[in-house]
């Protein structure tokens, strides 16, 4: 399968690409209002143009700032096929070139921590949600932390740059 990467800001998106990004967003977490479009994005895009995953990202201001991935997303239909590795060897590409020192990232899914231990990511930041501890004590749990709460774990991609 042959596929396209680009790198766009919010401006330069065209309308279709808008109306696609959304739908994704909102299939990240269905029954919750999707994300507003606000940060520059690498799309993945099939044979026929149709976006088929994302990987959003802080812009890098001044060398030696770290760069955050803030939303990734690949369409099930393509999942499998090493795209979000396509996508993160792009955003390295561009780290790399705006002498970024490191690259953040909060995966919330089994398959997006894989991936970015395998991109030599460390866990440095892992910690429970508290809203939904409180939650699960407000609704009788004796001991919401078994139940299946959303833990969050900030991962770090050294890069070896140092800050200026």
């Amino acid at each position: 399968m042959s596929i396209t990467i680009e790198h766009k800001k919010v401006y330069e998106l065209t309308e279709k690409e808008e109306i696609e990004l959304k739908k994704m967003k909102d299939a990240m977490f269905p029954g919750q209002p999707g994300s507003k479009i606000a940060l520059p994005v690498f799309i993945a895009k099939n044979e026929k143009g149709e976006m088929i995953a994302f990987m959003e990202h802080t812009p890098a201001k001044k060398p030696g700032d770290d760069l955050l991935i803030s939303e990734a997303y690949v369409h099930p239909d393509y999942r499998g096929e090493k795209i979000a590795n396509k996508l993160y060897d792009k955003i390295e590409q561009h780290a790399r070139e705006n002498n970024v020192r490191d690259i953040v990232a909060l995966p919330v899914s089994k398959e997006g921590k894989r991936l970015f231990q395998r991109k030599g990511g460390q866990v440095i930041v892992s910690m429970r949600r508290h809203d939904q501890i409180e939650e699960r004590k407000r609704e009788g749990h004796t001991d919401p932390f078994k139940r299946n709460i959303m833990s969050i774990e900030f991962w770090k991609r050294i890069t070896g740059r140092k800050k200026r």
